[in-house]
């Protein structure tokens, strides 16, 4: 083998070398992004569990003081809740059967495409 020849093939092994790094580090990072889109998905979900409890929690206080409470829509802004993103609870209050039906449904975020609902139910027997 000649010095050019051997030249050529240390430059194409020293190519190989990295595309193989290149490709790796791609694969690293879109690891990286794929779990930490799934931790900020996992905090939404619980964050919109949560605003569900508080509204059916919200709506038995507000039926502890106005009996005629027939629900509300409760709207969160992230500059005043401390949330980060802006939310929407829509409380409902029904007579059923056996006292009375308690649902709240929430909108984490309040709009767009990728948002996350999540409803809560409580019945409330009559005392």
């Amino acid at each position: 083998m000649n010095k050019h020849t051997r030249r050529g093939v240390t430059m194409l092994i020293v190519l190989a070398v990295i595309g193989a790094s290149g490709l790796l580090l791609a694969y690293a990072m879109g690891s990286i992004v794929d779990h930490h889109r799934q931790g900020r998905l996992r905090h939404e979900h619980r964050q919109c569990r949560l605003l569900s409890e508080s509204g059916v929690d919200r709506a038995e206080a507000q039926l502890a003081a106005d009996a005629d409470y027939t629900g509300e829509r409760w709207q969160l802004a992230a500059s005043e809740t401390g949330l980060a993103k802006d939310a929407v609870v829509v409380i409902e209050v029904k007579p059923s059967d056996s006292g009375t039906q308690i649902t709240a449904t929430t909108n984490y975020p309040a709009t767009g495409q990728s948002r996350i609902t999540h409803t809560q139910n409580r019945a409330m027997e009559d005392e």
